[in-house]
Protein backbone atom coordinates (compact mmCIF):
# COMPACT_ATOMS: atom_id res chain seq x y z
CA UNK A 1 0.00 0.00 0.00
CA UNK A 2 1.16 3.48 -0.98
CA UNK A 3 -0.06 7.06 -0.08
CA UNK A 4 1.72 9.70 -1.91
CA UNK A 5 1.55 13.42 -1.96
CA UNK A 6 1.92 14.20 -5.77
CA UNK A 7 3.89 17.13 -6.46
CA UNK A 8 1.42 19.42 -8.46
CA UNK A 9 -0.96 18.74 -5.59
CA UNK A 10 -2.74 22.61 -5.07
CA UNK A 11 -3.06 21.62 -0.75
CA UNK A 12 0.55 20.36 -0.01
CA UNK A 13 0.03 20.80 3.87
CA UNK A 14 -3.44 19.04 3.80
CA UNK A 15 -1.85 16.30 1.92
CA UNK A 16 0.55 16.48 4.41
CA UNK A 17 -1.79 16.25 7.35
CA UNK A 18 -3.76 13.85 5.79
CA UNK A 19 -0.79 11.74 5.34
CA UNK A 20 0.51 12.03 8.78
CA UNK A 21 -2.82 11.17 10.53
CA UNK A 22 -3.57 8.18 8.60
CA UNK A 23 0.16 7.01 9.09
CA UNK A 24 0.26 7.60 12.74
CA UNK A 25 0.48 4.80 15.47
CA UNK A 26 -3.10 5.64 16.59
CA UNK A 27 -4.54 4.98 13.01
CA UNK A 28 -2.45 1.99 11.85
CA UNK A 29 -3.31 0.14 14.85
CA UNK A 30 -7.04 1.01 14.27
CA UNK A 31 -6.68 0.39 10.12
CA UNK A 32 -4.41 -3.21 11.52
CA UNK A 33 -7.37 -4.19 13.09
CA UNK A 34 -10.39 -3.26 10.63
CA UNK A 35 -8.45 -4.61 7.81
CA UNK A 36 -7.00 -7.35 9.17
CA UNK A 37 -3.52 -6.92 8.73
CA UNK A 38 -0.71 -6.77 11.21
CA UNK A 39 -0.01 -2.82 12.20
CA UNK A 40 2.83 -0.51 10.40
CA UNK A 41 4.67 0.97 13.20
CA UNK A 42 6.86 -0.15 15.88
CA UNK A 43 4.91 1.63 18.31
CA UNK A 44 1.38 0.00 16.86
CA UNK A 45 2.82 -3.26 16.70
CA UNK A 46 3.97 -3.33 20.40
CA UNK A 47 0.02 -2.16 21.47
CA UNK A 48 -1.21 -4.63 19.19
CA UNK A 49 0.97 -7.72 21.26
CA UNK A 50 -0.09 -6.26 24.57
CA UNK A 51 -3.76 -6.63 23.20
CA UNK A 52 -3.22 -9.69 21.87
CA UNK A 53 -1.46 -11.27 24.70
CA UNK A 54 -3.46 -10.12 27.77
CA UNK A 55 -6.67 -12.24 26.62
CA UNK A 56 -6.21 -15.48 28.56
CA UNK A 57 -8.98 -17.10 26.40
CA UNK A 58 -8.07 -15.78 22.68
CA UNK A 59 -8.73 -17.83 19.76
CA UNK A 60 -7.50 -20.09 17.65
CA UNK A 61 -6.78 -16.85 14.96
CA UNK A 62 -6.14 -14.04 17.89
CA UNK A 63 -3.04 -16.83 18.63
CA UNK A 64 -2.02 -16.82 14.95
CA UNK A 65 -1.95 -12.68 14.88
CA UNK A 66 0.04 -12.58 17.99
CA UNK A 67 2.61 -15.10 16.32
CA UNK A 68 2.58 -12.85 13.05
CA UNK A 69 3.28 -9.36 15.45
CA UNK A 70 6.20 -10.99 17.42
CA UNK A 71 7.97 -12.47 14.24
CA UNK A 72 7.75 -8.95 12.58
CA UNK A 73 11.10 -8.34 14.38
CA UNK A 74 12.33 -10.95 12.86
CA UNK A 75 10.96 -9.93 9.15
CA UNK A 76 12.47 -9.79 5.82
CA UNK A 77 11.62 -8.62 2.42
CA UNK A 78 12.05 -11.46 0.68
CA UNK A 79 13.32 -10.70 -2.79
CA UNK A 80 13.17 -13.97 -5.13
CA UNK A 81 16.95 -14.28 -6.70
CA UNK A 82 16.75 -14.07 -10.49
CA UNK A 83 18.93 -12.40 -12.72
CA UNK A 84 17.67 -9.23 -13.63
CA UNK A 85 15.07 -9.01 -10.97
CA UNK A 86 15.85 -5.29 -10.61
CA UNK A 87 15.21 -4.68 -14.68
CA UNK A 88 11.81 -6.51 -13.73
CA UNK A 89 11.01 -4.07 -11.35
CA UNK A 90 11.67 -1.04 -12.77
CA UNK A 91 9.23 -2.38 -15.78
CA UNK A 92 6.82 -2.93 -13.20
CA UNK A 93 7.04 0.33 -11.10
CA UNK A 94 7.36 2.65 -14.48
CA UNK A 95 4.41 1.30 -16.12
CA UNK A 96 2.78 1.36 -12.24
CA UNK A 97 3.21 5.17 -12.02
CA UNK A 98 2.09 5.97 -15.79
CA UNK A 99 -1.39 3.69 -14.92
CA UNK A 100 -1.29 5.80 -11.97
CA UNK A 101 -0.84 9.27 -13.67
CA UNK A 102 -3.36 8.64 -16.53
CA UNK A 103 -0.54 8.20 -19.39
CA UNK A 104 -1.30 4.49 -19.62
CA UNK A 105 -4.50 2.29 -18.80
CA UNK A 106 -4.27 -0.51 -16.39
CA UNK A 107 -4.11 -3.14 -18.87
CA UNK A 108 -1.75 -1.17 -21.52
CA UNK A 109 0.80 -0.54 -18.21
CA UNK A 110 0.73 -4.56 -17.73
CA UNK A 111 1.05 -5.60 -20.98
CA UNK A 112 4.36 -3.06 -21.21
CA UNK A 113 5.61 -4.43 -18.13
CA UNK A 114 5.09 -8.30 -19.14
CA UNK A 115 6.33 -7.36 -22.82
CA UNK A 116 9.41 -5.90 -21.84
CA UNK A 117 10.36 -8.93 -19.04
CA UNK A 118 9.13 -11.10 -21.61
CA UNK A 119 11.95 -9.37 -24.06
CA UNK A 120 14.77 -10.34 -21.76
Amino acid sequence: MNLVIPGNTEQPENALKFALFVTNSTNQLAFAKEANVLPSTIDSVEKYKNELSSNPQASTVEKGRSIGANQLTDAEVLVPAMKDLNKLQKAIYENLQAAMLGEKTVEKAVADAAQEWNQR
